[in-house]
């Protein structure tokens, strides 16, 4: 009886054996070693190969799994690759499915399946003797991996493997472990764009399995890898790329691999040294779609090697991107709420203490209550009446105290102050009672003198237009008072003076360019001179020059300025972690800490995710904090930091204006 045996251990090694003599490019072996080079060496994908196999430090698509899986952590788009050729006479092909999962938090999944297929292997019986059928030899490596980034630009990956051979009956497994490290980035340097460097231990973990009686396997063995890149066609997307690779295994002597490829637009053209013998290759882009091709020599034969790949979706670039703008939206939309929650609460709660104070009589703090609405809000109808009736009961509560001491006069000028804020019915009856008692009077001088001290303690508190209203008074209860005559000259130099002044400002504020000022000293002057054509004309050249500005700020848009340069990566995560806690400082009510904290990012990198604008937002209730406590100098410093962010805040502006306004008036009681 015959029995049959399938060609095993000799021909499964001496396939082993020329396969490895072609993946390697001729990689010597020490005798002996049969069988202890990995039919996968070859790895997968033409851009490599045709870079000489300089893998270690190239970093793209899904490829880098079986280089270096430290570089996956650079593989942008989730996608898929297919390699194959075909080899020795056909009867054999090499191919592989490769593919790979970046996550924006967990680093990048990849998995790749390769199979060396072998045909037409005669079938002998144990006298050697042809038997019928043929078989089949499958050699398949299944390997999964994982890479991430890691601080200071470096990244690291691993790879785990289970290689499967089988033939006729016969089968085995043996199972393989990988680590590597990488560093690379873009450089700030007048001779290359870019470096990595990448370093790849491999099978830590040894895949072994025997066969019959013969033991084969991948040995443990180590590739470290340089590349550079750089642009040397000016205003051409192109680029230069140059690997260098060493590579050492523990039955082989160190072989050295190198490649160049140059890039323009969506062709390559690569060429290359694999352990002394020539590769050349090209490849081509087409949006999601990538063909990569490697023309291989060898002593045994010459190989034409093809992959394709399509990557599908945003890149990690774009999703971190598209997350950044997510990120923003929510804290602009948060802060926002903050911001109108806080204004609202700050408004209400002065509006309705300044009502209580009303209510009590208090119209001097009642004052101080409406005026901080408006500081906050302009246009606030509500509180723009309630500071006139606050004004007027105010000259109302004086002239009712003069009218009981029977001080007519002045009474009758503070009632006339109130009406002329908030006409009252009433009040029209106390005045025409008070021109009635000073009339019916026998002596009416002493309450004349009496409205002329009050009128020079206005002139004297340098209020020259309500001064100036007091001396019109005492002249026409005594039309030859020579001292209301003259002080009513006075005062009105003094306010044309004052008017003189505030027209040098604006000057110097326009010259100056301080626009956001200039634009409140016109306003308030305004107010109070509606019409004055010198402050009109000024106006108009502000918003000529603005204009103008506006004009040239849109053409410079387009421009490529010279900015500072930007952070790295790792400064960028400081910079978002101090901007991360001065967005939950600021939620809490807490704007000094706020501050504290983007003061920080805004020196480091003024364009940081609208940390200015949300800097000036904390300096503002900062500020409006300090002047509700009446600590005015600290408000101005609060304010005064506002315009060296953003030197055209009307906001900032206004609150400096009020608050010097403010603190003039309270001099001027305190003498």
């Amino acid at each position: 009886m015959m029995r049959e045996r399938t060609a095993s251990g000799p021909v499964s090694a001496a396939l082993i054996l020329l396969f490895a003599a072609f993946a390697a490019g001729g990689a010597s072996a020490s005798e002996g070693t049969g069988g202890t080079t990995s039919p996968f060496c070859l790895g997968a994908g033409g851009r490599v190969i045709a870079l000489g196999g300089a893998g270690a430090a190239v970093w793209e698509e899904s490829y880098p799994l079986l280089w270096n899986p430290a570089g996956l952590a650079a593989v942008e788009r989730m996608g898929v690759g297919l390699f194959h050729t075909p080899l020795f006479d056909g009867s054999s092909s090499y191919s592989s499915i490769i593919g790979s999962w970046p996550s924006l938090e967990l680093g990048t999944f990849s998995f790749c399946v390769l199979q060396l297929k072998t045909g037409d292997i005669e079938r002998r019986d144990s006298d050697n003797m042809v038997s019928g059928g043929d078989l089949s030899n499958r050699q398949t490596r299944y390997v999964l991996g994982y890479g991430r980034q890691l601080p200071g630009g470096l990244s690291a990956g691993i790879s785990m493997k289970l290689d499967r051979f089988e033939q006729g009956d016969y089968n085995a497994s043996g199972f393989g472990f990988d680590a590597g490290l990488g560093l690379g980035g873009e450089l700030n340097s007048p001779l290359i764009d870019g470096a990595a460097f990448g370093l790849c231990a491999r099978n830590i973990v040894e895949p072994k399995f025997v066969l019959v009686s013969e033991e084969s396997g991948d040995p443990m063995g180590y590739r470290g890898g340089i590349s550079i890149w750089r642009s040397i066609a000016g205003g051409v997307d192109d680029r230069l790329l140059v690997a260098v690779d060493l590579d050492k295994s523990r039955y082989c002597e160190a072989t050295l691999h190198a490649g160049a490829e140059y890039t323009a637009g969506i062709f390559s053209i690569r060429a290359g040294c694999d352990a002394g013998f020539s590769v050349f290759g090209a490849g081509f882009e087409l949006r999601d779609i990538k063909l990569d091709y490697a023309y291989k020599s060898t002593d045994l034969e010459n190989y034409h090697l093809f992959s394709i790949s399509y990557s599908h979706g945003p890149s990690k670039s774009e999703k971190l991107e598209r997350r950044k703008t997510r990120r923003e939206e929510e804290i602009a939309r948060e802060l926002a709420e903050k911001t109108e929650k806080y204004e609202t609460e700050l408004r209400n709660g002065h509006m309705r203490r300044a009502r209580e104070a009303m209510d009590r009589g208090s119209y001097e703090t009642a004052m101080k209550g409406f005026n901080t609405v408006l500081l906050l809000e302009p246009e606030n109808a509500d509180a723009a009446e309630g500071l006139k009736r606050a004004g007027a009961m105010e000259h109302i509560q004086t002239a009712d105290s003069l009218f009981e001491k029977g001080m007519y006069a002045a009474a009758m000028y503070e009632y006339r102050r109130g009406n002329d804020l908030f006409p009252d019915q009433k009040v029209d009856e106390r005045i025409g009672l008070c021109e009635k008692f000073v009339k019916e009077a026998e002596d009416n001088g002493e309450m004349i003198e009496k409205l002329l001290a009050r009128a020079i303690e206005l002139y004297t508190a340098r209020n020259w237009e309500e001064s100036s209203r007091a001396f019109e008074e005492v002249i026409d209860l005594d039309p030859s008072n020579q001292i209301a005559g003259t002080y009513i000259l006075k005062a009105r130099d003094r306010r044309q003076e004052e008017y003189d002044s505030g027209i040098q400002q604006i000057d110097r504020m326009l010259a100056r360019e301080h626009f956001a000022q200039v634009r409140e000293l016109i306003r308030s002057g305004l107010l109070s001179r509606p019409g004055d054509e010198a402050l009109l004309a000024r106006q108009s050249q502000l918003d000529s020059i603005l204009r103008i500005r506006a004009a040239e700020a849109e053409r410079k848009k387009g421009d490529e300025a010279r900015r500072p340069e930007a952070p790295d990566a790792g400064q960028m995560e400081e910079l978002r972690a101090d901007y991360e806690k001065g967005v939950e400082h600021f939620r809490k009510g807490d704007f000094s800490k706020a501050i504290s904290e983007w003061k920080k990012v805004w020196d480091s990198w003024p364009d940081f995710e609208g940390v200015g604008e949300y800097l000036v937002k904390a300096y503002q209730y900062m500020g409006m904090e300090l002047y509700s406590a009446h600590e005015y100098e600290e408000a101005l410093t609060m304010w005064r930091k506002i315009l060296d962010i953003d030197a055209q805040n009307e906001k900032a502006a206004r609150y400096i204006k009020r608050t010097e306004e403010e603190m003039s008036r309270l001099k001027r009681m305190t003498g």
